[in-house]
């Protein structure tokens, strides 16, 4: 081969040597990297010809590319530099300094916990940082002894959300939460934050652009513990932040000679650490992952010698594998240039290494390699993948990458278990003892007392039907309101229900006014469920805009009739907009008549609904069970089953802990129903009336009966008018809203 011949071509590629071997077989890797040597020149030489992706990276107007975004660095760590104060932010991680902090963030923000967490260790206390999930492994002692801090964009992540609401009962004094404020504001979380010790939000003058990974929030973040921490008031100053991506790392072999696989082919990273690039490498891992670029791990430089560079070391090219798959990222301040030098010299000579350096000692480090971090990981993505990492791509079409993080739980877990414990069993045989009632030594009592119980119910259920039998049938005689009934399950057939997704026999029990599912559509307004029409009745005529506030869909209050309730109802805010002395108070009888007429409307309208009605038993009388056992008066609208109630308590307990599930699986909802022939119910139950009259009229193929009068007598505001209704030929009771003039 003609060495000089070689040495006069200004790039070389891997073809063009097999060309001037006259086309001999391929060469090996080894030979490759001899004649690099020998010609004293680094093997990038011997790269193949790069295939051009023609694919671009997506955006969209909801979604920037991440290279967008962070061209806004500088202005964010600028505004928290002058605008924002951290006063209060330091008071907190000063006082009592040497309590210990925990610190916790979802997704992208457990990064910003992890900085908090370190800064926080400089000084004189500990400072750790966890997950969401793992708060479920602190006990409540742990957490009351600690001070709390929790990072999160705008604290409506289901996952901060529970944690949030744990801490503000064990340890409201010394629970910190950090949040910016969004256009649409949680009412109840704002409302739940104002109990908290150290609240702080941040109403932004700036944009904080970010899509399916925290981008800008992150950097706000940082400059923010930065400052607080250090009281810099002067640091951007410090910081480069070169624009371009290739001068933010360096990437080659561990010996600097041998060829490197370009980064599309490398499909493992694992990201190594030191002092404060450990905040970066989580950022890091984060983004590579979420962005669904490649898979990554990361390690400190020292627990990264005790075997885990095993992945590395059978991944690249050798004669056991045909090509180089997996590379390391070094985040390096100067307190890690010596064990960076000696890993790299104990590693593959040819074992690709990407390199992101900063000279800053300060916790400033932090925050450019930060930035460089990100940098890399938008090149990454954009560039050698083609997708957006703040948009990825995501191939496989049988999920969507938005929900699991909304529809996979953790707290059911606290709820059935409690806090990680040593002594779980023996403290959850207390509770249960206490709870339920029950003599138990330990959790195979408690499935005995089950067992028993479920083979007493069929015995139960045949003695039942025998007297079911001699019972007369429910008539309209059968039906009043503010009377106290009484239910014998052993003389009467009672179909309890207290949940939109129970099921019983087989019959879907979604009879709740709170449920959406099957709505109601009045005088043009269509309504998602029948409590919020119902609700609307309690409003004097001067409250129009707070009912158009209600039914405005943007609003969300049509949606969630319980959080309706809330603000509107119970709450003192709108005192003077509610005719409360005659709505569901005194001996007024109006408000039963309204909530028939929209639940027969509701029978009328769906199909579905009326099936359930007419799957029930003929004779059976449909109870709805009440939130809790009453205590100075029965319940309205339910009724209570002491006896029954506690058994099916025992049967969804044992099957909790069987199963390590909580009440809304379907394992233990399925045991619910499965106990119904114990004991009295006892309440006014109006809404069980309501509907078992639907269902009478629905079997007799009649009309609901409903008085018409009795309801213009109450003067129902509508808007702007009052609710008119007729009765007609056959019956049914029409409405229509009129001036007030005509009333």
């Amino acid at each position: 081969m003609n060495l000089k011949k070689l040495v006069d071509v200004t790039k070389l590629s891997y073809p063009h040597v097999c060309n001037m071997m006259n086309g001999r077989k391929a060469l090996s890797y080894d030979v490759l990297e001899k004649i690099a040597i020998g010609l004293k020149l680094p093997m990038e030489y011997f790269l193949e010809s790069e295939i051009v992706n023609e694919r671009k990276p997506r955006t969209t107007k909801k979604s920037q590319l991440m290279s967008e975004i962070l061209t806004h660095v500088r202005e964010i760590l600028s505004y928290v530099e002058e605008n924002v104060n951290v006063d209060g932010l330091r008071q907190f991680f000063n006082t009592e300094p040497t309590r210990p902090l925990i610190s916790t963030g979802h997704g992208g923000k457990y990064s910003q916990a992890t900085y908090a967490a370190l800064l926080y260790s400089t000084n004189q206390g500990l400072g750790r940082a966890v997950t969401c999930y793992s708060c479920n492994s602190l006990s409540d002692a742990t957490i009351r002894n600690s001070k709390i801090l929790l990072v999160s964009r705008g604290m409506s992540n289901i996952d901060i959300d529970y944690i949030t609401k744990r801490c503000i009962r064990l340890n409201p004094d010394y629970t910190c939460a950090m949040r910016i404020v969004g256009d649409k504001e949680d009412e109840d979380l704002v409302q739940r934050l104002t109990k908290i010790g150290y609240s702080f939000e941040f109403d932004l003058n700036i944009d904080l652009p970010e899509h399916f990974i925290g981008i800008s929030s992150v950097f706000f973040y940082s400059a923010l513990l930065y400052k607080a921490f250090t009281n810099d008031n002067d640091f951007v100053s410090k910081l480069e932040l070169n624009p371009n991506p290739t001068e933010n790392y360096t990437y080659s072999s561990a010996n600097s000679i041998a060829a490197v696989p370009t980064l599309d082919k490398i499909s493992h990273f694992t990201v190594l650490y030191g002092s404060y690039a450990e905040p970066v490498a989580y950022n890091i891992e984060s983004n590579i992952v979420e962005g669904g670029i490649a898979s990554c791990m990361i390690s400190d430089y020292k627990n990264y010698t005790h075997g885990r560079f095993m992945v590395e070391a059978n991944y690249i090219k050798s004669k056991y594998h045909p090509h180089t798959e997996a590379a390391i990222i070094c985040l390096v301040t100067p307190r890690e240039a010596h064990i960076y030098e000696d890993l790299i010299q104990e590693m593959p000579p040819h074992l690709p290494v990407i390199t992101i350096r900063t000279d800053l000692l300060t916790p400033l480090a932090t925050i450019d390699l930060l930035y460089k971090a990100n940098m890399f990981a938008s090149y990454l993505g954009e560039y050698y993948h083609k997708t957006n990492p703040n948009d990825p791509t995501l191939f496989n079409t049988t999920i969507d990458k938005r929900m699991p993080k909304n529809n996979v739980h953790f707290e059911t877990d606290f709820k059935v278990w409690g806090a990680l414990d040593v002594e779980a069993e023996k403290k959850l045989v207390k509770k249960l003892t206490s709870e339920l009632k029950v003599k138990i030594e330990n959790l195979n009592d408690l499935f005995k007392i089950r067992d028993e119980i479920l083979a007493k119910e069929p015995l139960r259920t045949e003695d039942c039907m025998e007297n079911w039998k001699k019972s007369k049938p429910i008539s309209w005689d059968d039906f009043s309101f503010r009377t106290l009934h009484v239910y014998d399950t052993n003389k009467q057939e009672c179909w309890s229900f207290n949940s939109k997704t129970d099921v019983r026999d087989g019959i879907s029990l979604q009879l709740g006014n709170m449920a959406n599912g099957y709505g109601v559509e009045i005088l043009g307004i269509q309504f998602p469920n029948s409590e919020i029409p119902y609700q609307l009745a309690i409003f004097t005529e001067d409250a129009i805009k707070v009912q158009q506030k209600i039914i405005n869909p943007s609003e969300g209050w049509l949606f969630n009739g319980l959080k309706m309730k809330r603000k509107f109802i119970y709450s003192q805010e709108y005192w003077k907009d509610r005719r409360d002395t005659e709505f569901e108070n005194g001996k007024e009888m109006w408000c039963f008549e309204w909530m028939k007429w929209i639940v027969w409307e509701k029978v009328k309208q769906n199909k579905g609904f009326a099936d359930i009605l007419l799957s029930i038993p003929r004779n059976a009388i449909i109870i709805e069970q009440a939130q809790k056992k009453p205590t100075k008066k029965p319940s309205m609208w339910g009724a209570w089953n002491q006896d029954l109630l506690m058994e099916r308590k025992i049967v969804i307990r044992a099957a909790e802990i069987e199963n390590g599930l909580g009440k809304t699986s379907k394992v233990v909802k399925d045991e619910i129903y499965k106990v119904n022939n114990v004991g009295e119910w006892v309440g006014e139950n109006a809404m069980g009336q309501i509907l078992t009259m639907a269902k009478l009229a629905l079997n007799e193929d009649i009309q609901m009966p409903i008085d018409e009068q009795l309801l213009n007598n109450a003067h129902i505001n509508w808007f702007a008018k009052v609710l008119h209704f007729s009765k007609d030929a056959d019956g049914s009771v029409t409405v229509e809203a009129v001036a007030r003039a005509k009333v």
